[in-house]
C-alpha cells in the first residue's frame, strides 16, 4: 500500500476480507467506502428508509465497491468491463440485478448532487446507463402450493415437536399470505385463532415490509385451521404471550420459551435470517414426508393469493384478497402473485365460449362493477 496516496487507502468492508468473482481477496477504496456510508446515513436519516432496506442498499453497494476495487468513484465510467457486464458474469438473478443497478443509479445521482465537482465527468447519460443486460425474454412460471398439495402435507403424521412446528408453520403461511420475516417475528399475542385474525404490527415486534401495519385474517381451510388452532393451544400453555408463534426448539426439540420472546435481537437482520435458514429446513422435511414438492416460504403466500383470486367472484372480493397480503394496489397482486401457469391457461382459454351465457355477467353489470371500483379509488 506504500504507493497509493493516503486517501486511496484501502479497508475491508465492514473489517472483512471480500472474495470477488475470481476469489482473490477484494479490498475497498477507502474514499469509495466513505461516499458509500455517507449515502446510508442520508437514505436512513433524511429519507427515512427502513432497516430492511438499508441492509438491502448496503449488499447492493457492496457490490458496486468490489467491481470498482481501488479505482476512485469519480473514475466509475472508464472502468472495463462495464458494471452491467460485471453484474452480468455474476450468480444473481435478474431481478437482484435490476435492484442493485436501481441503488446504483440512485447512488450516482446523489454524488452529483451533493459533490458536483468531483463527479462533474460522471455524465448523467452513463448513470442512465446502469442497466441489467438485455437477455431474450423466457416464459417464468410464479411457483406456488396449491390447496391439494396443502391437504398432502397437513395428513403428514406429525410425532415430533420439530415437525408439528413445520406443518403449523405452512399452515399458518398458506392460511394468512404472511411474508416469512412477519411470520417469524410474530407473537402469540398478535393472532387470534377464534376470530381468525392476525395482528401484523411493527408495534408489537412484526417485521413487516416497510413497517407496514394491518390487522389481516386467515382463510377457513379446515384442515389446515384445525392444524394451526392445535399448534396455537400448544404453544400457548408452554410460552408466554410476547413468544414467536414460531418458537426455538433445543436440540432434543423441546420448547426453548427464554429464547423465543420478540425483541430488537429477534428483530435484527441475521437473527432473522437464521430463523429463516431453519424454517427453510423444517418445511423441507415436510414436504419430504408429504411427496410434495419443495419450493420456497414464500410459495405459501403465492398460493394464498391464487386461491384468494380464483375463488373470487366479485371487484371487493379480489380487494380483499389484495389488502389481506397488505398491497397497496390489486395490480400489484394481480400482475405479480397470480399468474396462471401454462396447463391453467390453456384450460381457461380452452372454456371460454362453452359456458352457459346465463352463467355469465352481461356487459352492462360488468360496466357497473367497474365504474365502482373505479369511483372507490377516487
Amino acid at each position: 500500500m506504500s504507493n497509493l496516496q493516503a486517501n486511496d487507502l484501502q479497508v475491508y468492508w465492514q473489517g472483512r476480507s471480500i472474495k470477488g468473482l475470481s476469489e482473490k481477496v477484494v479490498m475497498i477504496n477507502r474514499r469509495n467506502h466513505q461516499y458509500a456510508e455517507n449515502f446510508l446515513e442520508f437514505q436512513k436519516e433524511v429519507k427515512q428508509n427502513t432497516r430492511g432496506t438499508l441492509d438491502l442498499y448496503s449488499f447492493h453497494l457492496r457490490t458496486l465497491l468490489i467491481w470498482l476495487d481501488a479505482t476512485p468513484l469519480t473514475q466509475s465510467h472508464v472502468i472495463k468491463p462495464a458494471f452491467p457486464v460485471h453484474l452480468d458474469n455474476s450468480s444473481n438473478t435478474e431481478q437482484t440485478n435490476a435492484k442493485i443497478c436501481q441503488t446504483a443509479r440512485a447512488f450516482f445521482s446523489w454524488l452529483k448532487s451533493e459533490y458536483p465537482l468531483q463527479f462533474s465527468t460522471i455524465k448523467q447519460s452513463w448513470i442512465l446507463g446502469l442497466k441489467p443486460i438485455a437477455k431474450p425474454a423466457t416464459i417464468k412460471e410464479v411457483k406456488y402450493y396449491s390447496l391439494d398439495e396443502m391437504k398432502q402435507l397437513a395428513a403428514v403424521k406429525a410425532e415430533t415437536l420439530i415437525m408439528k412446528r413445520a406443518q403449523a408453520a405452512a399452515a399458518f403461511l398458506y392460511l394468512s399470505g404472511m411474508r416469512a420475516r412477519a411470520f417469524l417475528t410474530l407473537p402469540i399475542s398478535c393472532v387470534d385463532i377464534e376470530r381468525r385474525t392476525v395482528q401484523q404490527l411493527p408495534e408489537s415486534g412484526v417485521y413487516t415490509k416497510n413497517n407496514m401495519a394491518a390487522i389481516t385474517s386467515l382463510f377457513g381451510v379446515p384442515e389446515l385451521i384445525e392444524i394451526v388452532s392445535k399448534w396455537h393451544e400448544l404453544i400457548s400453555k408452554h410460552c408466554p404471550p410476547n413468544s414467536t408463534w414460531y418458537p426455538r426448539l433445543n436440540n432434543i426439540g423441546e420448547f426453548y420459551p427464554d429464547e423465543n420472546t420478540v425483541s430488537d435481537r429477534n428483530k435484527s437482520y441475521y437473527a432473522t435470517v437464521s430463523r429463516y435458514n431453519g424454517l427453510l429446513s423444517s418445511l423441507r422435511d415436510l414436504c419430504a414426508a408429504a411427496g410434495v414438492e419443495y419450493k420456497s416460504p414464500h410459495a405459501f403466500r403465492h398460493g394464498h393469493v391464487h386461491l384468494g383470486l380464483s375463488n373470487s367472484k366479485t371487484l371487493a372480493e379480489m380487494k380483499s384478497v389484495s389488502l389481506n397480503v397488505m398491497h397497496q394496489s390489486l395490480t400489484i397482486t394481480d400482475t405479480i402473485y397470480s399468474r396462471m401457469n401454462a396447463k391453467e391457461l390453456n384450460r381457461t382459454i380452452s372454456n371460454i365460449g362453452t359456458a352457459d351465457p346465463k352463467e355469465n355477467l352481461s356487459k352492462d353489470e360488468m360496466i357497473r362493477l367497474l365504474l365502482k371500483y373505479l369511483k372507490d379509488y377516487e
